[in-house]
């Protein structure tokens, strides 16, 4: 359990899946070009998960997500909207998440800030200062959704989250099998598309 800015309590996830045990906060990338599913993906997640609502450009992007809002009240999991306030205000999301580059512009109030992403420590300072619950920290490995973008590798992840690990989210690579390392840290949770994709077929 986390209390947010909003002094509501979200309760995640218990202890993980199957596919990511010990990962508490299962967080679900949307990104239809990767996943035409989404949907489908997102109805299959369990209880306490969180969908975080990217689709920057897409011109149906509010009405996907208005989608994606009523799904998660079914199926009782946390809907965020990346970077756009108005949009979140608007189908009446739980939260806000942060690209890097938004962290270091003028907070605004209302809806409260779940997550922000870090490639490094200037934002991880940052999102620190603006007592930001949970840091996404990419890539951690190899991933399709940055291809040629140098990972940081698990130990390099490992001494850029030192203590600060129970805020910590993993993304980029991550999967059932790189995982397995990212358990022995004891982070907080996991961020993907494709390990949801595949982990939640058949």
């Amino acid at each position: 359990m986390v209390k947010m800015q909003n002094g509501k309590n979200w309760h995640f996830s218990s202890r993980g899946t199957t596919q990511f045990p010990g990962m508490s906060v299962l967080i679900y990338m949307t990104d239809r070009n990767k996943d035409p599913n989404a949907l489908l993906t997102i109805s299959r997640l369990p209880a306490g998960s969180v969908v975080i609502i990217r689709e920057y450009d897409a011109r149906d992007r509010e009405q996907f997500a208005r989608s994606v809002r009523a799904l998660c009240r079914v199926h009782r999991l946390y809907c965020v909207v990346a970077a756009d306030y108005g949009l979140a205000r608007r189908i009446r999301a739980d939260g806000v998440h942060l690209p890097d580059h938004l962290l270091f512009s003028r907070p605004r109030s209302g809806l409260p800030v779940f997550s922000a992403a870090c490639h490094g420590r200037r934002s991880l300072r940052r999102a620190q200062e603006l007592a930001i619950p949970f840091v996404l920290v990419s890539p951690v490995f190899a991933t399709t959704s940055h291809a040629g973008k140098q990972p940081l590798g698990i130990h390099r992840f490992a001494r850029l989250t030192s203590g600060i690990r129970d805020r910590v989210i993993a993304l980029g690579g991550v999967n059932a099998r790189t995982v397995r390392p990212l358990r022995r840290l004891g982070i907080a949770g996991i961020a993907a598309i494709d390990a949801f994709n595949s982990a939640t077929k058949g």
